[in-house]
């Protein structure tokens, strides 16, 4: 199971890949980490596209992303310092 951890605060909210930026890789990123597919990232930088700060990475954290990145409202500071 994923714990939240603390994370630097130069993160990203939504930014799972580390890259300084949130894209729909992000999103595809945790959809591959839901489907236990490796995805190369610390599990600590892939914390950072848990969006809804409940303390587990799962496909709701990548469905917001993807909402924000279509520039729908989201409940969330996608794209924010964390």
């Amino acid at each position: 199971s994923v714990y939240l951890l603390t994370v630097p605060k130069t993160a990203l909210i939504g930014d799972a890949d580390g890259d300084g930026a949130v894209t729909s890789i992000d999103a595809a990123i945790i959809q591959r980490y839901c489907a236990n597919m490796e995805t190369g990232i610390p599990e600590a930088t892939l914390m950072h596209g848990d969006v809804d700060r409940n303390g587990y990475l799962d496909i709701i954290d990548s469905t917001f992303i993807e909402r924000w990145v279509a520039q729908m409202d989201v409940p969330f500071e996608i794209g924010e310092k964390m």
